[in-house]
């Protein structure tokens, strides 16, 4: 049974006042004793009265204050039907049998992987009223009960007795839980729409971390996930339809990161990482189960076990030919660069070949001078004219030309004597 937290030498009169209402055993016997005993006054009082006053029929009085006990009773569990709107007067008849005087057989409600055990068309007073009543918890499950004030305990496996305006508030299993968050959808930093089809997340109640010095004694089950319950009660959202369940927070929670670590970096950051030793999907695996995320997580009371990823898509762009052209616009002025010093490269040649090869036909012309041994100075002049327009000729075709030309010396050698014996 619930024991009382006044004590009773503080306030000797409510603890008096909140020991008869309680649900201990002896006050129920209390109760009864006081019922039986004032009706059997009230009996005593009207017989004597007859006694005295032979008109008076004791029992005919007696059977009015009987009616009138009776009818206060009834009255009371009608309103008691009204207020919780109960579909059965005999519910909520039982109920205020139970809270009033006589404390046999209290409602009893059952707890199994993590759910009430209600059928659909049942009503049970315990869900729908509270206490008084006995609470079963079979399997791996915590309960949280509350009252009016707030938190009252968080208990694990096994029966469990609560009193009145105690109810509960929330029902949780301890096994480790899955959920499939669905189509995420965000825009990475360089503007490309990226699409996760799937993320498989697995998560349970996170439990106290574990003091040797602090649970060294006995310590009360479910106590350890006082903490994460309580986060999970009070911390929870509110959407148009409601509450919304662990596993809707989780996605939410989820979602958010996922979206966020999308809008934070390149498309090539998230399908080719810097490290490529590190698989793009374990980086953002990473990336979702890092602190943020884990502390998120922690405020609704809830661990994070591990996760999986489903594939990655884009909707809109074809990824291949994105990743062509910007690897195309990035290589483009390294190609410029190469093209330029190509270019420098082929001019250079292109003068040290013309340099060459002007030095050596001066030179064939000097050696043919030598060897005509010419001396009329008209002569002299059509045959440096003849040169002069060879050498003209010979540039006019190296700077029309895009390629690199390979320029036989010889040629030109071999074309002197013959200029000279035509002259």
């Amino acid at each position: 049974m619930i024991e009382s937290d006044l004590n009773p030498a503080q306030n000797p009169i409510r603890y008096l006042v909140e020991f008869f209402f309680s649900e201990r055993t002896l006050a129920y016997v209390v109760r009864i004793l006081v019922l039986v005993g004032g009706l059997f006054g009230v009996i005593l009082v009207f017989f004597s009265l007859n006694e005295v006053y032979e008109w008076m029929v004791w029992w005919k009085f007696v059977l009015v204050v009987v009616l009138a006990f009776l009818f206060s009773y009834f009255t009371a569990a009608r309103y008691v039907l009204d207020l919780y709107e109960l579909s059965s007067f005999y519910d909520a008849l039982q109920y205020h049998m139970i809270c009033s005087f006589f404390g046999f057989f209290p409602p009893v409600v059952s707890v199994s992987k993590g759910k009430l055990n209600i059928k659909p068309d049942e009503v049970n007073l315990i869900d729908r009223i509270g206490g008084p009543g006995e609470v079963k918890i079979k399997d791996n499950s915590i309960v949280m009960f509350e009252k009016l004030t707030g938190l009252s305990k968080v208990v694990g496996k096994g029966d469990h007795l609560i009193s009145r305006y105690e109810f509960i508030k929330e029902v949780v299993s301890l096994d480790e839980h899955r959920t499939r968050v669905t189509d995420v959808q965000a825009m990475t930093l360089d503007g490309i729409p990226l699409r996760v089809e799937e993320i498989e997340v697995r998560f349970k109640l996170r439990e106290r971390e574990p003091d040797w010095m602090r649970d060294r004694g006995n310590t009360v089950e479910g106590e350890s996930y006082v903490e994460s319950v309580r986060n999970y009660a009070y911390n929870r959202r509110v959407s148009e339809e409601g509450f919304l369940s662990m596993y809707e927070m989780i996605d939410r929670v989820i979602t958010v990161a996922a979206e966020r670590y999308i809008n934070r970096h390149f498309v090539d950051q998230i399908v080719t990482p810097a490290d490529l030793r590190m698989d793009s999907r374990q980086a953002v695996k990473e990336a979702l189960s890092g602190p943020e995320v884990r502390a998120a997580m922690k405020l609704i009371g809830a661990r994070l076990i591990g996760l999986e990823l489903g594939p990655f898509e884009f909707p809109d762009t074809p990824i291949e030919r994105y990743r062509l052209g910007k690897w195309r616009e990035s290589k483009r002025g390294e190609i410029r660069v190469l093209e330029a010093e190509s270019k420098a490269f082929e001019m250079s040649r292109q003068d040290a070949v013309r340099s060459r090869t002007q030095a050596e036909m001066i030179k064939g012309i000097v050696t043919a001078l030598d060897d005509l041994q010419i001396k009329d100075a008209k002569d002299m002049d059509t045959l440096i004219k003849l040169r002069t327009a060879q050498i003209l000729d010979t540039w006019a075709g190296l700077y029309s030309s895009r390629t690199e030309d390979k320029f036989d010396i010889d040629r030109y050698d071999n074309r002197a004597p013959d200029a000279d014996e035509d002259e």
